[in-house]
């Protein structure tokens, strides 16, 4: 180390000041790291804190002490963007239909075969809003009561009955 340091602490330079001066008044604080220090060896004017030795490191906190609990590490949380999806995608499915969204559901159910395959899709599909999920089930259940309703009277008529 050089023997002479000189400090340029609140625009004023002072020194010089040997090593262990220099090394004392940065343990009482009375050089901070961001302070300019100069010397022979430096080669200009460098923080304090680029001084190899002159501010000490504080050692590591020491680990914490071990006890019987072991702690589970927590799956991965979703980011807010996947949780705002997912809000987004659920409220979508919770809308109620728009009056147009009805009457195309109604005339849809009014094509033979057709009918069946949409309403059976919109009844158990996992994408279904549940809005159309409960008016499809609600006309499938209509379309089976009719059927049955229907079969009943022609075997009626059949067996002479009606």
């Amino acid at each position: 180390m050089a023997d002479e340091w000189y400090l340029f602490k609140d625009q004023q330079r002072m020194g010089p000041f040997s090593w262990q001066q220099l090394l004392e008044k940065a343990k009482s604080g009375a050089i901070e790291p961001t302070d300019q220090v100069w010397s022979e060896d430096t080669g200009g004017w460098i923080p304090g804190s680029e001084v190899e030795g002159l501010f000490q490191t504080p050692p590591p906190p020491p680990p914490p002490p071990e006890s019987g609990f072991k702690q589970e590490v927590p799956p991965d949380l979703p980011t807010p963007a996947a949780v705002e999806a997912a809000a987004e995608q659920m409220s979508k499915r919770a809308r109620p239909l728009s009056v147009g969204q009805y009457f195309l559901v109604l005339l849809l159910s009014a094509i033979p075969v057709v009918n069946v395959v949409l309403l059976l899709i919109w009844s158990f599909g996992s994408k279904t809003g549940k809005a159309k999920k409960n008016l499809a089930r609600a006309i499938l259940i209509w379309l089976l009561i009719v059927a049955v309703v229907s079969v009943g009277v022609y075997l009626a008529w059949l067996f002479g009955v009606i």
